[in-house]
């Protein structure tokens, strides 16, 4: 019995994360095209057909319409599903992390739902969105009280400890870095803390730098190219926030400190 109760409070969990993240998917998509993202009902982008509400319905709805617009027969995109999915699954982790810290859990999920808008409108725009960087920072100022572990103190050095020193290689190499990197990462600075913050960083040029060597070497991108980097970034801070502990504790057992 214990077993069934947990098994239908998980997917209820999953449920109410994938219906997050379809209305993320809708911010991700009208966010860029300046398009209101709480009045205009959802559409077929190529057909304009309002949908209805069982086509709403985040994940099911792709599998009853075999992933095609009822309307004009168009292939629906399976990003969006597989975000919702994601979304899904990160509220499942959340819930297991902060188990009965139910304020803590909420604003975790919260920073990784934004952090997940700012990649994807990154990836696809090569721009970190203002709104949404305005977002994020209001779910920092909100962790100060949901997440007391994280002083005051290393809030403040941690959103100028990293952010500055990207500024002022930006300043010394034009392009280095966007605007949108500096202030993601001064407001990822305020919610981490520093110690946090410079875990984040470290991931973020790891996984970029592996990402950069992967598309010169297949000839995607040339040494004059740009990539985004913000979701690179916001892969380093979401890994930072659940286990940057950890991975500084296994870094100074490593060198014996």
């Amino acid at each position: 019995m214990e077993n069934v109760i947990w098994g239908v409070l998980i997917f209820f969990i999953f449920t109410i994360g994938t219906c997050v993240f379809s209305f993320n998917n809708v911010v991700i998509c009208r966010v860029p095209k300046k398009e209101d993202i709480v009045k205009k009902r959802s559409h077929c982008t190529n057909c304009g057909r309002v949908l209805s509400p069982l086509e709403l319905f985040p994940i099911w709805s792709y599998l009853f319409l075999r992933g095609k617009c009822k309307g004009c027969g168009t292939k629906i995109g399976i990003r969006d599903v597989m975000l919702e999915v994601f979304g899904g699954l990160l509220a499942v982790l959340c819930a297991w992390y902060y188990q009965t810290d139910i304020p803590a859990m909420l604003t975790a999920f919260a920073f990784f739902t934004i952090l997940t808008a700012i990649a994807m409108i990154d990836q696809d725009t090569m721009e970190i969105h203002p709104g949404v960087l305005t977002a994020l920072l209001v779910v920092s100022v909100i962790s100060i009280f949901t997440m007391p572990q994280v002083g005051w103190l290393s809030r403040i050095i941690g959103a100028f400890c990293v952010s500055v020193p990207l500024l002022i290689i930006t300043m010394i190499i034009p392009g280095a870095f966007g605007g949108g990197d500096i202030k993601l990462m001064f407001v990822v600075g305020i919610f981490l803390g520093w110690k946090l913050t410079l875990v984040s960083i470290f991931i973020g040029f790891l996984t970029g730098g592996a990402a950069a060597v992967v598309l010169l070497s297949t000839k995607k991108k040339g040494r004059k190219d740009h990539f985004p980097f913000g979701p690179y970034l916001c892969i380093g801070a979401a890994i930072a926030l659940l286990y940057g502990e950890a991975l500084i504790n296994w870094y100074l057992g490593m060198a014996g400190l």
